[in-house]
């Protein structure tokens, strides 16, 4: 043993990282005296410590100038091993596993140690431990540190490496460990093999490829063939079908001929959708149904058509919400007040409609980090899963006539779909599920058959064309405009002339125009006033016409 002055000592390699316990150390050294000295190995004049660097420290710091040494003659890469080994003797264990992986490193690329020869040496028993144990250190630093606080298992730490091209991923993991207080590794094992199992299967099935064209991913064509898309390659079909309640695009159809083409739809949308897939549908009741019946009135639900079509195809449902929309009374002939109605017969505002989610048989896996990334956060979470959401509708329909409001479709993709995700919607109408979609990292695609809305898709998806232009029909063009045409321009150029004599509009009940049998134009307008209601708060309303036998009425 010698005794060698603090100044004679340089401190070189060592394997701890971390020293912790000095104030401890200190106060024992200050009442017992150094109980073990510090080993070092002679270095030309000086010397070069092996162990005690904690000891070492603590000296300094209690202005020892001198401290007993055990001087081996030992060179440096010797020395390496020897400090390991006494750092890490039974009664000791002084190095964490982060220690002892930045130590195996240090023994391979600073000393040039094969496994073969660490193996030999005592540091396992098995070359696939050593390999384990270099493995943490591709952990980010943060699960590092959680390993070397004892956090973290290292076995546990063993299979987030196998995660080594996700750092991401293995940080949630390991959040999520600590979180439960140690998930076991076979969970952890488990975890990162279902993983790496998914991304296995996304690289096997490659991304949609969405086809070119003048609006990339939209097809004006009839949703019932959608060849374009293979099986199962579609994530979420968010849409609303034709309600069968007269409008442009269903007067070509009769009853029977809707419900077959809903079938023949959404038997594709089956085949495109991936198992574990969801179908978002937004629909309503029919509630003009009693026209069919010389017009008593009568409401057809729907819900249970679309349970059971959906059903035949492996579609369960499994969430239902109700959409509360906003009171628009001007727009709704049928409950306005009047001492006309009898008792009884009074009319209920139809302001909700159903929002049902099905999700198709089957499991679906994503990868851990897509899972992570499109998770809602507790705050959205909240805001999403009350049954009835309160959206208001889309104030103005002029340029399609039943618009989806954009915050409805938001959420839905928000809840329903991961980033990157493709979602379709087989009645795309103006645009509004592409547009949401594609602007929350989703790939919307959507199909429609009347190719007249193909401008307001463009306007809506902001594709510049030259052909994109205002819906409405320029007046040198009213002349080969249709029957429809004609209606929304007549009453349109009714209001604009009432509002110009100082009326106020709000206060139209209906407007009646007469259909002539001859030419099958219509003929001018009428305007039927109400003015003993209070119309305060009420907003400006579109009108909305229906088709009758001799005519077409409209409120506003």
């Amino acid at each position: 043993m010698k005794v060698l002055t603090i100044k004679q000592i340089t401190v070189g390699y060592h394997p701890r990282r971390e020293i912790s316990g000095k104030d401890e150390l200190k106060r024992s050294i200050e009442k017992d005296g150094l109980r073990e000295p510090v080993t070092v190995r002679r270095d030309g004049n000086g010397y070069v410590l092996i162990d005690g660097l904690r000891r070492l420290q603590a000296i300094q710091e209690l202005g020892w100038t001198e401290v007993p040494c055990i001087a081996l003659d030992a060179n440096e890469k010797e020395a390496a091993h020897l400090s390991w080994s006494r750092n890490t003797e039974e009664y000791r264990k002084n190095l964490n596993p982060m220690e002892e992986a930045y130590h195996l490193q240090a023994m391979q690329d600073r000393f040039g140690y094969s496994v073969k020869e660490l193996v030999e040496l005592g540091y396992a028993s098995h070359h696939q431990t050593i390999y384990n144990k270099l493995s943490l250190l591709s952990l980010p630093e943060s699960v590092q540190q959680e390993v070397s606080a004892g956090r973290i298992l290292p076995s546990a730490g063993y299979q987030l490496a196998k995660l080594n091209d996700q750092p991401e991923v293995q940080a949630k993991l390991a959040e999520e460990d600590i979180s439960r207080r140690r998930l076991s590794t076979r969970n952890i094992k488990h975890k990162v093999r279902e993983i790496r199992q998914a991304q296995k299967r996304q690289e096997e099935n490659p991304a949609l490829d969405i086809p070119k064209g003048e609006i990339p991913g939209v097809f004006f064509k009839d949703s019932r063939d959608m060849s374009e898309l293979a099986d199962s390659s579609v994530h979420l079909v968010l849409t609303s079908p034709p309600y069968y309640v007269g409008l442009e695009y269903e007067k070509d159809l009769s009853f029977e001929e809707h419900q077959a083409m809903l079938q023949a739809v959404f038997a594709e949308c089956a085949r495109v959708l991936v198992p574990g897939g969801v179908v978002f549908l937004n629909f309503g009741d029919i509630h003009n149904y009693g026209s069919r019946n010389g017009g008593a009135p009568e409401v057809l639900p729907m819900g249970g058509f679309y349970n059971d079509l959906l059903r035949k195809h492996g579609l369960r449902l499994t969430d239902t919400l109700i959409w509360e929309k906003n009171l628009n009374w001007d727009s709704c002939q049928q409950v306005m007040y009047s001492g006309r109605c009898p008792h009884t017969s009074y009319r209920t505002l139809n302001n909700s409609e159903y929002l049902w989610v099905f999700r198709k048989d089957g499991k679906r896996e994503v990868p851990l980090d897509l899972e992570y990334e499109s998770r809602l956060t507790k705050e959205e979470w909240k805001e999403l899963v009350p049954g009835v959401w309160k959206i208001r509708s889309v104030p103005s329909q002029d340029k399609h006539p039943a618009q989806f409001p954009e915050a409805l479709v938001e959420r839905a993709v928000r809840m329903f779909s991961y980033k990157g995700d493709v979602v379709l919607d087989p009645f795309l109408g103006s645009g509004t599920t592409v547009k949401v979609a594609r602007a929350l990292g989703r790939n919307g695609i959507g199909y429609e058959r009347m190719e007249k809305y193909k401008p307001v898709i463009m306007e809506k998806l902001g594709i510049e064309s030259p052909e994109t232009r205002p819906f409405s029909a320029a007046p040198e063009q009213s002349k080969a405009s249709s029957p429809v045409d004609d209606v929304v321009n007549r009453v349109n150029d009714l209001v604009k002339a009432l509002r110009q004599k100082g009326r106020d509009t709000r206060k139209i009940q209906a407007i009646t125009i007469p259909y002539s049998s001859l030419d099958h134009r219509p003929a001018e307008p009428i305007a039927v006033w109400h003015d003993d209601e209070d119309d305060g708060g009420r907003e400006n309303a579109s009108c909305e016409l229906h088709w009758h036998a001799d005519s077409v009425v409209g409120g506003c």
